[in-house]
């Protein structure tokens, strides 16, 4: 049943605000291609025209939704130690939901450099966990991309390459696994 209506006088702000969380409120349930400008200012309680008034157009408020979710996915993350970081994200739902919008977007034509923004947060947590864990930055960098492509790859590819689940639990256990050895490895390769 849709919301009921809220004043078309808004800030820019609360609407922003409102409509990204009812666009991850309906993602987490419907395919992204699916969920349409209606839907989502009928679940937020503004109209159509917010959309295009804060963001532009959908794929406008999917990449902001998409730097949200990157948001939530990171920020707990800054002072874990690399040991709880690849479990952390294995079992957050905003993942999955982030990479399916990611990849909506990029099928859309989305600009890769759009998510610039997601970069540089990504950057700055894994720049927080290597001072938490007493790695190098170039270290803390290059596992957080290790453990990106590892569970973007499994969702987007797993199915392709046949990965069983037990695979998939094998190869994340072991990432996790080789958080423990990334002081010694950063020696061996001359990085710290």
């Amino acid at each position: 049943m849709p919301k009921k209506q809220a004043p078309t006088r808004i800030s820019r702000d609360a609407g922003a605000e409102l409509l990204i969380e009812a666009t991850i409120k309906l993602a987490r349930t419907t395919a992204i291609a699916k969920v349409g400008v209606r839907d989502i200012a009928a679940e937020a309680g503004l109209q159509t025209m917010h959309v295009k008034r804060y963001f532009g157009s959908r794929n406008e408020l999917l990449l902001a939704v998409s730097n949200r979710l990157m948001a939530r996915i990171m920020e707990p993350l800054a002072d874990s130690p690399l040991p709880l970081i690849f479990p952390h994200l294995q079992k957050n739902p905003d993942v999955n939901l982030r990479l399916r919008i990611v990849s909506h977007l990029l099928d859309e034509g989305t600009d890769p450099d759009a998510f610039s923004t997601d970069q540089s947060l990504y950057i700055g947590i894994a720049d927080r966990i290597a001072t938490v864990n007493k790695v190098s930055k170039r270290t803390a960098r290059t596992y957080a991309f290790i453990i990106q492509l590892v569970l973007q790859g499994s969702s987007l590819m797993g199915d392709v390459n046949g990965l069983t689940a037990r695979q998939r639990k094998d190869i994340f256990n072991l990432l996790a696994t080789l958080s423990g050895s990334l002081g010694s490895s950063e020696k061996t390769l001359g990085w710290k």
